[in-house]
Parts: C-alpha cells; structure tokens; sequence
C-alpha cells in the first residue's frame, strides 16, 4: 500500500466497533496492519516503542517540520523528534540541559504522588495545566513557583521532570541550573562565561533551583535581578523552587514583583520524601546484587 494513505490513516484513530471518537475512521485489514506498522517503524527509537496494538489504534501521529506529533490515548501531544539525527539532537539537549544527572530522562510517570500521603489534587491539576497549556504558557511567560519549607520533599525532582515533559512534548530548548552555581558563572563571566551565562538567560524554559537561600545582597539586587527581569521582559518561562515563600524572599521589591507576576504557585506538602526515595533505592540495590 502507497505511504500516502497510511500518513493519513497514522493521522487518524482507529474506530472501534459501535464506538464513536473525533478524528477516528474505520479500518480493517490490511490497512490496519499497514498502519501499525508504519507507526511502529517511526516511533522505534522513543518512548512509545513498546506501545501495543490497542494503543497504537488510540494514537495519532502526523509530521510537523521533520518531526512528529504524537498524540497519545489520553489526548496529550508529545513532539517527537525523527530518526537517528533526532535522537543524537534529543541527547546533546539533556546534556546541554545541565540537568542533574539522577533526574535526567525522568517523567510525570516517574513521580509517585502517593508518597506524600495526604490531599494532592490541586498540586496535580497545576502540573498537569503546565504540561497541557504550555504554550498558553510560553506566551505569557508564566512559569511556576514551586515552593515547602521542608527540604527533601521533591521540589527539585519535580521541576527537572516537568524540564524533561516540556522539552520531549513541544521541543523547547531547556535549561537547569542552582542559584548557587548561577552565582558562580556570573563571578566567572569576565572569564569567557558570558556565551553561559546569556543561553541560560534565552533558554526557552529555565529552572532556577533554590533560591532564597544565602546569596549575597548585592549580588541579588543587580546580577540575579538581571537574570529575572530579562525573562520577565522577554516572556520567557522560567521554574523556579524554593523553601520560601515568594513574600518571604530577602530580595528587593522588584525582583519579587517579577517573581510573583510571572509564576503559578505550586505548594509542595510538607514531607520529606527525599530521603525515604534514597532508602528504597537503596534497597532495590542490595537485594538486586544478594545481600
């Protein structure tokens, strides 16, 4: 069968017996299998390589600029990028990301909301608003504030999960960095790290990972001020986590304005889990080698 029509069809739901979705049509046969398997050949190297035939036909994939779109069972578009280029590109961007490395190429499906053990129904609704809406997002750069006095409790996990959905769904350039390594680049930047310290700037999603901790003053009025009100100005989404609440910051009034306008509070429960996560890792460890 020509590629032509199984484009179309790759661009369609399966229609199930008696059932009645938006974009579905019936197919059968031959073209059904055509279907499955033209999918297959372009989703092998990613994610949905291990998808099965039921999930396939939920599916919708279609091309957009060299690379796919793919939108899964539930109705979530995921960019994908196409063959081996694609994937060496996909690579080089986590590295590029400066992500840490335990957290690189985790996802949503990573995150157990159970551990928290209480009411979480607001804070999943809000990330889940982020993935869905991000370039509603994107055009008003609006990022999110993610915030609990307690350290260990997941903030950085998180908001490097929610770097790795948005940059695998929409393509986005990404970066991750701690205030205190950004305060080190910006010490450094007359030593040929201004390159560093404007891509950081112009990442299309940028976590700044806790600040309101001990930070010279001087050095948040002008240099971290700078960073916030150039992507404030520029609409740029930026993440950023904290064991402080925004009012609570010890930053001059603008930069808190800028903070506060541009971010969706998303409130952490008060947990520790991080340590609990280490103890089951570590767990899984020794009994995977017999001790």
């Amino acid at each position: 069968m020509d590629e032509k029509p199984i484009e179309y069809f790759a661009a369609h739901r399966v229609l199930k017996p008696g059932g009645s979705r938006n974009r579905a049509v019936p197919m059968g046969g031959e073209v059904l299998t055509e279907r499955r398997r033209y999918m297959r050949g372009i989703l092998k190297n990613t994610r949905f390589r291990m998808a099965t035939n039921n999930e396939l036909d939920a599916m919708l994939l279609y091309p957009v600029d060299g690379a796919y779109i793919v939108q899964d069972a539930e109705g979530r578009d995921i960019y994908l990028m196409s063959g081996t280029v694609g994937r060496e590109l996909a690579e080089e961007r986590k590295e590029r990301a400066l992500i840490p490395r335990e957290y690189r190429g985790l996802l949503m499906k990573d995150f157990d909301w159970d551990m928290y053990g209480c009411d979480i129904a607001m804070q999943k609704k809000t990330v889940t608003s982020f993935l869905l809406h991000f370039t509603e997002y994107q055009e008003k750069g609006m990022g999110l504030y993610i915030f609990s006095n307690t350290k260990g409790s997941g903030k950085t996990m998180l908001s490097c999960i929610l770097l790795n959905e948005v940059s695998e769904r929409y393509g986005v350039n990404s970066k991750f960095i701690s205030v205190y390594d950004y305060l080190d680049v910006t010490k450094r930047k007359y030593g040929g790290f201004t390159d560093e310290i404007n891509r950081l700037k112009e990442a299309g999603l940028l976590v700044v990972d806790d600040i309101g901790a001990q930070m010279g003053r001087e050095w948040i009025d002008s240099t971290f001020y700078e960073l916030v009100n150039f992507r404030y100005s520029g609409r740029f989404p930026t993440i950023f986590t904290s064991n402080l609440p925004v009012e609570r910051l010890d930053m001059d009034e603008r930069t808190i304005d800028r903070i506060e306008r541009n971010t969706v509070l998303l409130n952490i429960p008060e947990k520790a889990v991080r340590r609990e996560l280490g103890r089951q890792e570590k767990a899984e460890f020794m009994k995977r080698i017999g001790i």
